[in-house]
C-alpha cells in the first residue's frame, strides 16, 4: 500500500499492502545528480559534534569537476521547518504543508544558535578543477553558557548570487527563507555540514500530543496512493534539550493482528528542531472490509553520530483506528489483510439480498423482507454483457457485477428492482461518521433508501446507461441527516431495468468513521 509524507505529508504506495513513504525533503534542485557533483562545491564532513573539550575541527572543501568552481560559504540557522499551526487533517487543495528547509535571518537566544561563535570559515572559495583546500573551524561559546544543544549550518551555494528575498515570517522577528524560491532562473547547487555544539547532560524525545486519522473522499484517485486514501495527522512536542533525530514507522494492524507495515519511498527520517506537525496520505483501496488501526511509531535513529555521541531515545506510538470497505458487491470479506476474494460468477453473495419489482416504504414490514440472495455476474468490476472493466481498471478492488440471477438468464421484472443489504452502524458517532462509496446499474441508477428514507443528495437519481450508469457510476454518501441511525440500518439500492435483457449492479462503499486523540 502507498502512504504519503505530506508536511510532513507522507504519501505511501502499496504493494500486497506493503506502503511507501514519501518524507519531504528539501531538493537542491532538479538538476541531474552527475550535474551536481560536477559543479557543487563539496564539503565534508556532513556532520560535526564539538564540546567543551573539542573546540576544533578540519572541513575540506573539494571541486570534483573539470571546471573552475566558485562558491559563496555562509553560516546560517537553517533546518526543515514543520509548521505547527494548521491543524486541518485534510488540507486545503494547492496549499504547500510539506516541511521546508528554513533559514531564520535573525536568530534570538532562545534558537540555541551556534553561528556566532563559529570562526575560520571563508565567506567566498574558489577552487580549480580537482582541487581540495582544508580549514580549520574554530568555536568559542560564552563561559556562561548553560547547559544544552547549540546548532549552525555551514553552505556551500553555487549560484548564490542571484537575488534573494524573504517569502514567508517565521516569527515576528526572524524572516524565513525558503528554497527553493520562484523565479530563480538559476539554481543553487549546495552542500552542508550540521554543527552542533553540546555542553552538560543532555536528553530528547518526542511527545504525540494530538494524533487523528480520517478515510479521504472529497477528490478523486491520488497520485501513487489512490482512490479513499487514509489522511494521517500527528502533532509532536519536542522534548528535552536536543533536537529529535529518529525515524517514523507506520503500519496498519488488522482485527486479527496482522501488521503490515509501510515501506518508505524517499526514507522516513526526520529531524525536528522545533514542535511540528507531520501529515501523511495512506493507501487502503487495496484493503479487504474490517477495522484496522494506524499504528505510527516515533524511534531514534542517528546513525550519522559516532556511538558515542548518540542520545537514548524513548519510542513513542498511538494507534489510530480506521474502517474501510465493510461490504462490495461480489467479495468474500474477510477482515485479514490480503484475503478479500472475488466470489466466482453464478455463486450467491452472502451479503447481499435481490427483491424482485419496488418496495412500497410505507408498509409496516417493508424493511423486512429480504427477499433472496443476489447472484454473482461478474469478478472485478468487468462488466458481464461486454467483458470490460467499468470505472477506474487498475483501482485493485475486487468487487463484481450481482443481480437477480446469473449473467445468462433475466429473472427480474422489467421496471425498478431492489438490491438490499443490513449495516450494523452501532457505537459510531452518528453526527460524523458515515457511509461512502459508489453504485452502477444496468440499466439506471435510480435511487437509494436509507431505513425507507430516501437520499435525497444522491446525483445519480433517475441516470441511465447513456449518463454513464455502468461505466463509471456515482458517487454517494450517507449520514446521519439521511437516515442512518446507531444501530442496524436497511440500505436499498433501487435500479431501473427498461427491458428484458441483462440487469445487474455493482456497487462499492465504505464505513467511515473519525477518531482523534488527544495526549
Amino acid at each position: 500500500m502507498v502512504l504519503g509524507f505530506v508536511a510532513a505529508e507522507c504519501g505511501v504506495a502499496v504493494h500486497d499492502v506493503a506502503a511507501q513513504v514519501r518524507v519531504p525533503s528539501y531538493l537542491v534542485a532538479k538538476v541531474p545528480d552527475s550535474v551536481r557533483q560536477q559543479r557543487m562545491l563539496h564539503v565534508s564532513p556532513h556532520l560535526l559534534v564539538l564540546d567543551p573539550g573539542t573546540r576544533s575541527a578540519t572541513l575540506e572543501f573539494s571541486n570534483t569537476g573539470d571546471k573552475p568552481v566558485s562558491a559563496n560559504i555562509a553560516i546560517q540557522l537553517g533546518f526543515t521547518y514543520w509548521q505547527n499551526t494548521d491543524t486541518a487533517l485534510i488540507p486545503t487543495p494547492g496549499k504547500n504543508l510539506r516541511g521546508h528547509d528554513t533559514v531564520i535571518v535573525h536568530p534570538k537566544p532562545s534558537d540555541n544558535y551556534a553561528g556566532d561563535w563559529i570562526t575560520g570559515v571563508p565567506e567566498f572559495l574558489v577552487l580549480k578543477p580537482h582541487e581540495t583546500r582544508r580549514i580549520t573551524l574554530r568555536i568559542n561559546p560564552p563561559a556562561s553558557l548553560p547547559d544544552g544543544e547549540y546548532y549552525a549550518r555551514i553552505m556551500t551555494m553555487v549560484g548564490s548570487r542571484v537575488k534573494r528575498a524573504a517569502v514567508s515570517k517565521d516569527t515576528a522577528n526572524a524572516e524565513a527563507l525558503m528554497f527553493p524560491i520562484a523565479g530563480w532562473e538559476l539554481p543553487v547547487l549546495r552542500d552542508s555540514v550540521r554543527v552542533y555544539y553540546r555542553k552538560g547532560p543532555l536528553s530528547t524525545g518526542v511527545q504525540i500530543v494530538h494524533a487523528e486519522a480520517k478515510i479521504d473522499t472529497s477528490k478523486g484517485p491520488i497520485e501513487d496512493v489512490g482512490p479513499y486514501p487514509l489522511r494521517m495527522l500527528v502533532r509532536l512536542k519536542r522534548t528535552g534539550n536536543a533536537h529529535f533525530e529518529g525515524a517514523i514507522e507506520v503500519s496498519y494492524l488488522s482485527e486479527n493482528h496482522d501488521e503490515t507495515f509501510l515501506e518508505g519511498v524517499e526514507g522516513s527520517t526526520i529531524s525536528l528542531q522545533r514542535d511540528g506537525i507531520l501529515r501523511w496520505t495512506g493507501e487502503t483501496d487495496h484493503l479487504p472490509p474490517g477495522v484496522y488501526h494506524a499504528r505510527i511509531r516515533f524511534v531514534g535513529k542517528q546513525d550519522e553520530f559516532p556511538p558515542g555521541q548518540r542520545l537514548a531515545v524513548k519510542p513513542v506510538e498511538v494507534e489510530i483506528p480506521f474502517e474501510i470497505p465493510e461490504y462490495a458487491t461480489g467479495v468474500d470479506a474477510m477482515p485479514a489483510i490480503g484475503t478479500a476474494q472475488g466470489i466466482p460468477g453464478g455463486e450467491l453473495d452472502p451479503y447481499w439480498w435481490h427483491i424482485d419489482g419496488p418496495v412500497d416504504y410505507s408498509r409496516d414490514d417493508a424493511l423486512m423482507d429480504q427477499g433472496r440472495p443476489a447472484v454473482v455476474q461478474s469478478q472485478a468490476g468487468a462488466h458481464p454483457a461486454w467483458g470490460m472493466r467499468s470505472y477506474r481498471p487498475t483501482d485493485g478492488i475486487n468487487n463484481g457485477w450481482v443481480g437477480s440471477s446469473d449473467a445468462s438468464t433475466t429473472e427480474a421484472p422489467v421496471g425498478l428492482n431492489v438490491l438490499r443489504i443490513y449495516v450494523d452502524f452501532s457505537h459510531r458517532k452518528i453526527t460524523e461518521d458515515y457511509l461512502a462509496g459508489r453504485f452502477w446499474a444496468d440499466d439506471c441508477t435510480a435511487a437509494i433508501y436509507v431505513n425507507g428514507q430516501e437520499v435525497t443528495s444522491y446525483e445519480g437519481a433517475g441516470k441511465c446507461g447513456s449518463d454513464g450508469t455502468w461505466l463509471k457510476g456515482f458517487p454517494f454518501s450517507i449520514g446521519a441527516e439521511d437516515g442512518l441511525i446507531d444501530g442496524e440500518n436497511v440500505i436499498d439500492f433501487v435500479y431501473g431495468k427498461t427491458d428484458t435483457g441483462w440487469d445487474g449492479v455493482r456497487i462499492d462503499f465504505r464505513m467511515i468513521f473519525r477518531e482523534t486523540h488527544d495526549r
